[in-house]
């Protein structure tokens, strides 16, 4: 069997988010990985915009 490659589980860059994109799965099996994207940014983007909006 081949070596395993990556970091290990829970270390990339993603991994903060392992949670968000669990919930997405659970909510829908069928989820395709360009829809697990978009969901992704639209969070993400979503956040970036609103947060600094809501310090003011």
């Amino acid at each position: 069997m081949g070596r395993s490659t990556g970091t290990g589980t829970g270390t990339g860059k993603l991994a903060a988010y392992v949670d968000f994109f669990k919930e997405l799965v659970k909510q829908d099996p069928d989820i395709t990985l360009f829809e697990l994207r978009d969901a992704f940014l639209d969070a993400k983007v979503s956040k970036f915009i609103i947060l600094p909006l809501l310090s003011c």
